[in-house]
């Protein structure tokens, strides 16, 4: 299993984030730290960066990663998150 680390953007998203949608999102990314090819259909490269996307419902989870640590960048809304820069 990865190790997760969290941005403060992302942790400040998470906060704000209704319980019940911040523990799904939380679960996804665990389950996906534990076996990423279990989500593969919900993970998708981002244009021009090296960042990842998962989905988890209405919200989404920008992040990378490399062979030990999965760096979640980001946290939102999927109508909201790719207008933040």
């Amino acid at each position: 299993m990865k190790t997760i680390s969290y941005t403060a953007q992302a942790d400040r998203a998470l906060a704000r984030m209704p319980k019940r949608q911040a523990d799904a999102v939380e679960a996804k990314i665990e389950q996906y730290a534990r076996d990423p090819e279990s989500l593969s259909a919900q993970v998708k490269s981002l244009q021009g960066t090296d960042a990842l996307r998962l989905r988890v419902g209405n919200y989404r989870v920008i992040f990378n990663e490399d062979l030990v640590v999965l760096n979640v960048l980001d946290i939102g809304h999927r109508k909201a998150i790719y207008k933040r820069g």
